[in-house]
């Protein structure tokens, strides 16, 4: 695994720049890197819920993924790439429950921090949103 990194380092390190589009994991190692920032703004919206009437699951649908999820109040999610950059440019809150063993999690909730609210959601409190 380590010679992998190794080649990986050195091919980054060989381009003039290297872009780094936001979200992404920090690279310190990588000294040719620009971040690009693209900010869509900080979200004001709060939420609290007491009941489970605002869940629904969408199945059949002609929407696109973009669409629903713009579509909706808040995110239940586990960190991802793709749904935290919906997030972000929709400025939809999210509930979040962690992924320990998932190396970039904490560089994507540091990033989403500055664009919407978010809640850490035990596993748990996750079921019973079910």
């Amino acid at each position: 695994m380590e010679e992998y990194m190794e080649l990986i380092r050195r091919a980054y390190s060989q381009a003039d720049v290297f872009l780094k589009p936001q979200p992404s994991m920090s690279m310190s190692w990588l000294s040719n890197s620009k971040i690009i920032q693209d900010r869509p703004g900080a979200s004001d919206v709060s939420f609290t819920f007491s009941e489970k009437k605002w869940l629904h699951s969408i199945q059949d649908t002609s929407l696109s993924f973009t669409d629903i999820v713009q579509s909706v109040e808040v995110l239940i999610t586990k960190p991802g790439y793709g749904l935290f950059a919906e997030a972000a440019f929709g400025r939809k809150p999210v509930f979040y429950v962690v992924r320990p063993d998932w190396l970039e999690e904490p560089y994507l909730l540091q990033w989403l921090k500055d664009y919407v609210n978010m809640i850490e959601i035990s596993k748990n409190e996750s079921t019973v949103l079910k």
